[in-house]
């Protein structure tokens, strides 16, 4: 079993996504049993619940920013005073159908947000993502 790891939570309120996206990991073999997650408040529960133990928190965050109730806004928002008190990094892709430029510049604003990816995902893409994100546990505390 490698040491390298990628722990990854996927927020988004339409099942299919995620049914789509756990088929691909699964191809992919690259990613430590992936959270899903389908509204802002469990991802916020989640999040806090486990914020003094690391290893329980993502490293790689894939969010959908169009959700009922607490959105991805809402979330990203949350993530920015969380990642004050977090003791590790949190990366965030924002994972959306939008096309709206504005979206986009409002998302790179975070300097956790790492990219903004277009619907639908490609296994390519996660991959990419996975070789990016991978790690380490002594590389895993926050900088």
């Amino acid at each position: 079993m490698s040491t390298k790891m990628c722990k990854v939570m996927m927020i988004d309120d339409d099942p299919m996504q995620h049914w789509i996206m756990q088929r691909m990991l699964d191809k992919l073999d690259v990613m430590d049993k992936p959270e899903h997650l389908y509204s802002g408040n469990a991802a916020m529960t989640q999040l806090q619940q486990n914020e003094e133990n690391v290893p329980d928190l993502p490293s790689l965050v894939l969010l959908d920013l169009h959700m009922p109730e607490i959105n991805g806004w809402d979330l990203l928002e949350f993530l920015d005073q969380f990642s004050t008190k977090a003791k590790t990094k949190i990366n965030v892709y924002v994972v959306t159908s939008s096309i709206d430029n504005n979206d986009r510049e409002r998302a790179n604003a975070y300097s956790f947000v790492k990219g903004f990816i277009s619907k639908p995902v490609t296994k390519d893409r996660l991959k990419d993502l996975y070789e990016q994100h991978i790690e380490t546990p002594a590389t895993r505390q926050a900088s």
